[in-house]
């Protein structure tokens, strides 16, 4: 199945959404009892905000393992976060799982009044809508998001200084707001099909000012659209879209991209995942028949330094070396230094000592064969590959 058709579609709210606890209930076609379990990707805060005056709620996604290690990760924030908190948290998923972006956390940041709360301060002869009598609020929010949620987030959890600012339709509007007027707060803005006629387009057109009068501003910008004839784009979109793409600061790294066979309603589903699948293209580290660890060392440690926060290797590519240097390069001793490497970073990893456990078996060293495969056995005391292995060196 395609990404789209495998994204999670339930949020848990508390400590339970989709069941209060787990339930008995009887299956219909044989009578049998069955037992359910919440499905979980998340919980929801409630907080009180001194500058909106009202109660607001976060809805937070941690990374698999977080629980279990000292690790620090960028946040992703999506606005709108009640109804697009699991689209993002799943897209985030699929891309770190495959060593496509980092792994992240995930917060989506609600709205009681999204007309007021994401709209920019009106500009003189725009006749707003008549649903949006109380637009005009977004300064207000976004001090609430600068103020109360970026800091909770940062006191409760540990993040890394790289956060992504996600939103859509007027939640778009609202990223680039804040593009132009905090734009140092995020290091990523990413906005999805924005309102940008909003104000007449002022507001996209102030983005076009902005970034004129910074042309050393360093960032990324991912704008998602409808694939449709631009003849039917409004004037601003016209004007942001030549700009960016013929004076876009050379720091900024900028994706346009226009989705097919979807529409304003639905772009969030897929707009998050390409927006950020495009905005770490060059995350993973693609296999060359020449590569060895020094070179995939260099890729991370490049990463690490344009991001400005430590990129480990991922442990499923030392996996990888292991078996490039063994199929590959033919080098089974390089394939131990691998393996002692990932020893190294991953300690607590009953998997890297399996791996290096039986690379010692075929290398006939049945003494550090059975050194790292009690280790691995000792922090997976259920692994019966292990115990079949030391076995089979007792012999």
């Amino acid at each position: 199945m395609s990404f789209f058709q495998n994204l999670k579609t339930a949020i848990l709210l508390g400590t339970a959404f989709l069941y209060e606890t787990a339930h008995t209930q009887t299956n219909s076609i044989n009578d049998t009892a069955i037992v359910s379990t919440p499905v979980t990707i998340g919980v929801s805060v409630k907080l009180n905000s001194n500058v909106l005056h009202q109660q607001y709620e976060l809805y937070i996604s941690t990374p698999y393992g977080y629980e279990k290690n000292n690790q620090k990760y960028p946040v992703i924030y999506v606005l709108d976060g009640k109804y697009y908190f699991p689209y993002v948290s799943a897209a985030s998923e699929v891309l770190s799982g495959n060593q496509d972006m980092p792994e992240c956390i995930v917060v989506g940041i609600a709205s009681i009044n999204r007309n007021r709360d994401y709209s920019p301060p009106l500009v003189a002869g725009f006749d707003k809508p008549g649903p949006m009598s109380a637009a005009g609020g977004a300064n207000t929010y976004l001090q609430h998001i600068e103020q109360e949620v970026l800091p909770f987030i940062d006191a409760h959890y540990r993040t890394q200084p790289y956060r992504m600012l996600i939103g859509h339709s007027l939640g778009g509007l609202l990223v680039v707001h804040a593009m132009v007027t905090k734009p140092n707060l995020f290091q990523a803005y990413i906005d999805i099909d924005g309102s940008h006629w909003f104000n007449n387009g002022a507001n996209g057109d102030s983005l076009i000012s902005f970034l004129s009068q910074h042309p050393k501003y360093k960032g990324n910008f991912m704008w998602v659209m409808e694939k449709m004839d631009s003849s039917y784009w409004f004037p601003v979109t016209h004007r942001l879209h030549a700009f960016l793409a013929a004076n876009k600061p050379a720091g900024l790294n900028y994706e346009f991209i226009q989705v097919e066979n979807d529409h304003h309603s639905t772009l969030i589903f897929p707009g998050a995942y390409l927006a950020l699948r495009d905005m770490f293209a060059n995350y993973a580290y693609q296999f060359k028949p020449t590569t060895n660890l020094g070179d995939i060392k260099h890729h991370y440690d490049s990463l690490s330094a344009a991001l400005k926060f430590t990129v480990a290797i991922p442990e499923d590519l030392y996996d990888e070396d292991k078996e490039h240097c063994i199929q590959i390069l033919k080098d089974p001793q390089k394939a131990m230094v691998t393996c002692t490497e990932w020893i190294k970073v991953y300690p607590n990893s009953a998997r890297a000592y399996e791996v290096s456990g039986n690379l010692c078996i075929t290398l006939g060293d049945k003494t550090n064969a059975a050194k790292y495969l009690n280790k691995a056995l000792q922090l997976d005391p259920s692994n019966k590959a292990v115990k079949n292995s030391l076995q089979s060196i007792s012999n």
